[in-house]
């Protein structure tokens, strides 16, 4: 063929009629070869866009889906923690308000059940001071009940010892007269 004869450093016989059809012929194949290209190439540029758009969609509902997935497990993370905090704090007012027998069960497996094992221990802490001061209080009261009859048997005592006193302080005065009177006498005789 023609080509290979110029491919090959061969002198060929052309005219020009025969180079101008070969050359029409081959411009024509371009041409072909172009358009058949710009539509292939145009149908794959469709294609991508399409599998962009698509993408684009698919990463804005991924997005999405992560935004309320994340926002689904806040909410359950704060409902949890405001359930957790309102019964504390209702256990709290509960033994405010005198109940000690109050203890809280918050069914956390996270802090929470740290703070709710304080709680409680806190409770029985509260639980066994008072009942250890109503044991002293027992105490106090008996031991005062000791003291006041103590006391009373110390005044009645104290009262006897005074009549006493009393009784030796006439007796002295008596004595004591009598000796004045008995010196009187002894000195008009």
């Amino acid at each position: 063929t023609m080509v290979e004869q110029l491919l090959n450093g061969e002198t060929t016989n052309l005219t020009s009629a025969s180079f101008f059809e070969a050359a029409t012929n081959t411009i024509n194949l371009q041409f072909d070869l172009y358009s058949t290209s710009l539509t292939h190439l145009s149908t794959l540029m469709e294609q991508q866009l399409y599998e962009l758009k698509m993408n684009r969609i698919m990463l804005v509902l991924l997005e999405t889906l992560i935004v309320l997935v994340a926002m689904y497990l806040f909410m359950g993370f704060y409902i949890g923690i405001k359930r957790s905090i309102t019964t504390i704090e209702q256990a709290a007012i509960s033994i405010a308000e005198g109940d000690l027998t109050t203890s809280i069960h918050l069914h956390t497996k996270d802090e929470m059940l740290e703070i709710e094992h304080a709680f409680n221990k806190m409770t029985t802490g509260l639980q066994s001071l008072v009942k250890e001061i109503g044991e002293s209080s027992q105490y106090v009261t008996a031991s005062s009940e000791e003291l006041h009859v103590g006391v009373e048997e110390t005044t009645k005592s104290i009262m006897h010892v005074a009549e006493m006193m009393s009784d030796v302080s006439e007796g002295a005065n008596e004595q004591t007269a009598r000796l004045q009177q008995s010196e009187d006498a002894l000195q008009h005789m």
